[in-house]
């Protein structure tokens, strides 16, 4: 949209209540014109804030994905007729089957991750190519029968709800729910026009979302998004949660959010609390400065894929001199070069999956890798070769 605007001398209206990290620096930097909306849009209030700490669950006997005080609120939200939303950025049953006996955990045959089980068809699921299998009740190595599922998804959450609260009314929105056309907006309109008590759902339900009967909004787990192995983990995770927050008391009655967490004392879920943007970025432009991350460098990830894991890792290797060559030739200094490694999902849809990361600044990078792409095109080799410049993941 940026690119479109400037090409056609338009104006570009970005909106949002937490911008991109990225976004307020061109402002700060003059780039970008600011202009902001300090007050919610209908004057009301916004939600009051609270912590579960999942560890005091745990040490109170407690080892369900719902914790007791989420249940209280619930029960005053039932009691009151109003309705709540629960958020979980993860959708299946259980995140991974696991033996008692062996530690065997299923594989997708075709990506290197876990299966997932869901319980709507009851069967195991890969997340990444859609390979399913049926349930297994033994382990596929060692034929036990003690096998144990750990970790919680959308469908489980649905689940234990429906058993703690009979006859309550719970609706689901994920990608298993939300594949037919209209689907989203089915679920929606369902949701308020039938007043269904509880709505779950990954982040599809933290935006756009104005129903004035929420009154609760519950955040199963919020180091989901807190832990990932990625620099943008604290600002999504801030991002996410002050917007799922938002989504409570827009109506008269006022909004409660409800956060569960091992780790309340994280900065990114403590500022979410007060909605401190300012103070956030703030501290965020400090560290991607003293790390050199994004907006101070351009991260560069190329990924070399292919069907035999050897060919793949040696022809990784070839790229890795062409991109020096260029580099040289451009005269692009790098501010971090990481050497050909496994990528952290090393195998997805039957390929093998090595990359190479590098951080630089300067717009020379284009030169450098439309010559290394255009030398690897040379080749008419089988194996594939990208380059994305900041991408939104790097796994």
């Amino acid at each position: 949209a940026i690119w479109r605007g400037a090409h056609e001398n338009a104006l570009v209206l970005l909106g949002s209540a937490t911008p991109s990290v990225e976004s307020m620096y061109r402002v700060k930097q003059g780039d970008y014109s600011l202009f902001e909306l300090p007050h919610r849009y209908n004057g009301k209030a916004l939600p009051s804030v609270h912590f579960a700490d999942m560890r005091e669950e745990l040490r109170n006997g407690n080892s369900g994905a719902v914790s007791r005080l989420l249940l209280q609120e619930l029960q005053t939200c039932l009691d009151n007729g109003t309705q709540a939303i629960l958020f979980l950025n993860r959708r299946g049953n259980s995140r991974r089957f696991v033996c008692l006996e062996c530690g065997e955990t299923p594989q997708c045959p075709r990506c290197s991750v876990s299966l997932t089980y869901h319980s709507e068809g009851n069967n195991l699921v890969c997340h990444y190519c859609g390979y399913t299998t049926d349930n297994m009740y033994t382990c596929p190595e060692c034929a036990s029968p003690h096998i144990r599922y750990f970790g919680s998804g959308t469908q489980k959450i649905e689940d234990e709800l429906k058993k703690l609260f009979p006859g309550v009314s719970v609706i689901r929105m994920d990608a298993d729910t939300t594949s037919g056309r209209h689907a989203h907006q089915n679920i929606l309109n369902r949701f308020e026009k039938e007043k269904i008590d509880i709505l779950i759902g990954t982040q599809m339900v933290t935006k756009g979302i104005d129903f004035p009967l929420v009154t609760l909004v519950g955040v199963i787990n919020a180091d989901v998004m807190l832990n990932m192995d990625d620099y943008r983990a604290a600002e999504r995770s801030f991002s996410m949660l002050t917007q799922v927050f938002g989504r409570a008391g827009r109506g008269d009655v006022p909004g409660r959010a409800l956060v569960q967490t091992y780790n309340p004392g994280a900065q990114a879920l403590q500022l979410s609390r007060t909605q401190d943007y300012k103070k956030f970025y703030k501290g965020e432009i400090n560290l991607r400065m003293m790390l050199k991350n994004p907006p101070f460098v351009r991260i560069v990830n190329i990924v070399i894929s292919g069907e035999d894991e050897f060919e793949t890792e040696k022809y990784a290797y070839y790229i890795n001199e062409v991109l020096k060559k260029y580099l040289k030739l451009y005269n692009v200094e790098c501010a971090d070069y990481f050497q050909p490694a496994k990528s952290p999902l090393s195998r997805i849809k039957s390929k093998f999956r090595y990359r190479i990361l590098l951080k630089v600044t300067g717009e020379k990078i284009l030169d450098v890798l439309k010559s290394t792409l255009d030398e690897h095109e040379s080749k008419k080799s089988k194996i594939s070769v990208s380059a994305v410049i900041n991408p939104t993941s790097i796994l």
